[in-house]
């Protein structure tokens, strides 16, 4: 398995919604720095070397998640906002 790869956002739409329902009242700062807790958590379990090229392959693994939410976004509500989009 490759640790910089992105594999959530294939797995069913469902999983999505339930994160999302869970942190739904949150903010978006709040959010961002449960996400970042989150990683941190996962980073301080991988040993030296898979830590590194996780880092290494973090943006792109944003970049990727980024653009298969926003595909799924346009999949499950076409009508939505542009920013949405």
């Amino acid at each position: 398995m490759n640790p910089c790869a992105y594999p959530a956002l294939s797995e069913p739409p469902e999983m999505i919604g339930q994160i999302f329902r869970l942190v739904r009242e949150a903010t978006d700062d709040e959010k961002y720095w449960t996400a970042l807790t989150i990683m941190a958590g996962v980073l301080l379990k991988k040993d030296e070397f898979t830590r590194e090229r996780m880092l290494a392959g973090l943006p792109a693994a944003l970049r990727e998640a980024f653009e298969k939410l926003q595909s799924l976004y346009q999949e499950l509500s076409p009508n939505a906002p542009e920013r949405l989009q």
